[in-house]
């Protein structure tokens, strides 16, 4: 989350975040700033897929991916929490 001139934004990527701040991006303080990102992003970041264990969401799952087979039209639907 960045709050730049009274404005808030969601940034997933250190390239958001540089653009976010417009002139500014140049300065030291954003490049150290963007290295942090880089850094976080590599150590907590997770893409969906790797998130999901099928299994246990079968299992103990309420959302329509816990109960849908793969002929299933809505078999894509995931549920946001």
């Amino acid at each position: 989350m960045v709050f730049y001139k009274n404005i808030s934004s969601f940034c997933f990527t250190s390239k958001e975040v540089r653009q976010r701040f417009g002139s500014a991006k140049f300065t030291e303080g954003i490049k150290t700033l963007s290295t942090w990102c880089d850094e976080m992003i590599d150590k907590y970041g997770k893409t969906s897929e790797e998130s999901l264990d099928m299994e246990q969401i079968a299992k103990e799952g309420f959302g329509p991916e816990a109960h849908l087979d793969e002929t299933d039209p809505n078999y894509q639907t995931k549920m946001v929490m």
